[in-house]
């Protein structure tokens, strides 16, 4: 499995070897990000996946990474509202969801991309 990503040039490269990639986007500014009944069912969807070796989630935190969120060369993320959960198969993105989202949709995608 890839490690987390120092800049934007390796989270592309781990967007294209990875089959399912789930990018979170937050800020501590954030109060619908730090709201704990999304904390903890974003955590036990990550928990339900742990052990797919196919599934990868990263976090970031769009003030500590910049340069991710601020990508338009290698790859737009174009982020315009945090929280934003992003849903990759390998490097194409899925789906998006901006706010706090229902998990069982992201289960959803997750389950789709991997019968892919």
């Amino acid at each position: 499995m890839p490690s987390f990503p120092e800049n934007s040039k390796q989270l592309v490269e781990i967007l294209k070897e990875t089959k399912c990639v789930i990018l979170k986007f937050s800020a501590s500014w954030c109060g619908p990000c730090k709201n704990q009944t999304f904390l903890k069912n974003y955590h036990d969807l990550k928990h339900n996946f742990e052990k797919n070796q196919d599934v990868l989630f990263l976090e970031f935190d769009v003030d500590e990474h910049e340069d991710i969120v601020n990508e338009k060369k290698l790859y737009n993320f174009n982020i315009s509202a945090v929280p934003t959960i992003k849903i990759f198969n390998f490097d194409k993105q899925m789906n998006e969801y901006k706010g706090i989202p229902n998990m069982s949709s992201i289960k959803k995608d997750i389950n789709t991309i991997l019968t892919l």
